[in-house]
């Protein structure tokens, strides 16, 4: 559901005029001529039909698969109308790869004023065909019945699809680096251990456009390294010289709340809702001991690192660490590191085996957070807060207004915002809450505003302290065509 960074950018141009309905317009059929079994009426000639615009810019292999939601694609024009009415793709002249993309015609929908028409599709994950590197522009086709007989039109290369790695089996030799990973379907079945690239200074973020999986007996660890935090973690301050005469504290710890000298464990004092990946939502390191005539004092532990895993549909992962570093050295105690920050995030079902996020010595503990559109099964996962998620959402709605539930925390408030196509508008936060039990509705009430825009729309949910430019946000595509 990004989701992708959380979700999916929309990139294109949207606007447009819309054909005013006239009756004048509409000849009148002669004596004898059979009815037309016309799904909605014409606004308009269908004979003049008219293409202008199509979104979203950018579609991505593996959406629709792995129990995430299809994409949609809304084009814009003129004199459209729903009467046996196809959309048909096919690669742009000249291009060498044909995605495998199934449009579903049987959910098409057109808006009363000839505008707009939307369908969903489905393009599968190809492990051999598409890599990482494709762009492949489309032609789209949209064909429909009229007074007079089938007319059709095209618009080119005004929408592509990205293809994608796919990442199965054990985790590269290399291990994940810090920031984004987007790949069409995740599935890891040998050894991931990502405590080797402590010291990142960006959170590592797992994306799948389809399914996310790690096998239950795999062990998933950003943790720290003794000194040196996870990825994203704060490092523990250095202990204090040893020296002949006196004492010497040792170094304050890194990151958002470093433990102070000496020898004070790495904090966390920041929201347990997790809002957002950045600081002050990180790891922080122990502070050193302090050094003696004795002896230099203890480093103190880096803080354990930061993850997010989500997947546009479902995900299973077993056992994810982010537990901060004990200090290190043989004099005078330092401090822990803080616990780390691990995300999970599913737009259908999830399952988890445990999440770990525990400081060291006297480190603080960190946050750990899952939020799931459909089934939340969390077998021994410890303490993790449920973040808002959107449950069965429309693809394509005929009302400014749609139902849409959200599953979280019970009692619990949060915000939602809408984007249209282009990036160019957002309304919103607006607010709303989960009740004791069951996921919550969007209200849509109090402001004007609070509406979809015509066509494409990017909707997002984030937990109550969270805003529209919030890293965590769980964003999908919905289309409003107007009846």
């Amino acid at each position: 559901m990004r989701q992708h960074l959380a979700g999916i950018l929309l990139a294109s141009s949207v606007g447009g005029c819309s054909l005013l309905y006239n009756p004048s317009n509409i000849g009148t059929p002669m004596d004898g001529m059979p009815d037309q079994p016309f799904d909605s009426p014409i606004d308009g000639n269908p004979a003049l039909l008219s293409l202008t615009a199509a979104w979203p810019a950018l579609l991505f292999e593996g959406q629709g698969f792995g129990g995430s939601r299809p994409a949609i694609l809304v084009i814009e024009g003129m004199n459209i109308v729903k009467q046996n009415t196809m959309v048909t793709i096919a690669p742009t002249l000249g291009e060498t790869k044909t995605p495998t993309i199934v449009v579903d015609n049987a959910k098409l929908e057109t808006s009363a004023d000839g505008t707009y028409v939307a369908v969903p599709l489905t393009i599968a994950v190809d492990r051999t065909g598409l890599l990482k590197t494709d762009l492949v522009k489309l032609d789209i086709t949209v064909a429909q019945d009229g007074l007079t007989g089938r007319t059709s039109k095209t618009i080119s290369a005004v929408v592509k699809v990205q293809g994608l790695a796919e990442l199965e089996g054990a985790l590269p030799a290399t291990e994940l680096s810090g920031g984004e990973h987007l790949y069409s379907l995740v599935n890891i079945t040998g050894p991931a251990t990502i405590g080797q690239a402590a010291g990142s200074t960006t959170p590592i973020l797992v994306h799948s456009t389809s399914a996310l999986t790690i096998a239950s007996t795999v062990t998933l660890g950003v943790n720290a390294a003794g000194i040196t935090g996870g990825p994203a973690g704060g490092n523990g301050g250095i202990g204090g010289a040893g020296t002949l005469v006196g004492t010497t504290p040792g170094a304050v710890g890194q990151g958002p709340a470093g433990g102070a000298p000496s020898g004070n464990g790495g904090g966390f004092a920041a929201d347990v809702q997790v809002p957002t990946l950045d600081v002050p939502q990180r790891g922080s390191g122990g502070s050193g001991g302090v050094g003696t005539t004795a002896s230099a004092g203890q480093s103190g532990g880096g803080g354990g690192g930061s993850i997010s895993l989500l997947a546009d549909g479902d995900l299973s992962v077993g056992t994810i660490t982010a537990i901060g570093g004990a200090p290190a050295g043989g004099g005078s105690a330092g401090g822990g590191g803080s616990g780390g920050v691990i995300l999970v995030r599913a737009g259908h079902d999830l399952s988890a085996t445990q999440f770990d996020v525990s400081g060291m010595t006297n480190g603080a503990a960190g946050h750990a957070r899952f939020d799931a559109g459909g089934t939340s099964v969390l077998s021994t996962a410890g303490a993790a807060y449920r973040g808002p998620m959107f449950v069965a959402p429309p693809v394509i709605t005929t009302s400014a207004r749609p139902a849409i539930m959200v599953a979280g925390k019970p009692l619990s408030s949060f915000r939602y915002f809408i984007q249209n196509a282009t990036g160019s508008m957002i309304r919103g936060p607006f607010s709303g809450s989960i009740p004791g039990t069951g996921p919550g509705a969007i209200g849509w009430g109090g402001a004007d505003s609070d509406v979809l825009f015509p066509g494409l729309n990017q909707l997002c949910v984030v937990v109550a302290t969270g805003d529209a430019s919030s890293d965590t946000a769980n964003c999908m595509a919905i289309a409003w065509i107007a009846r």
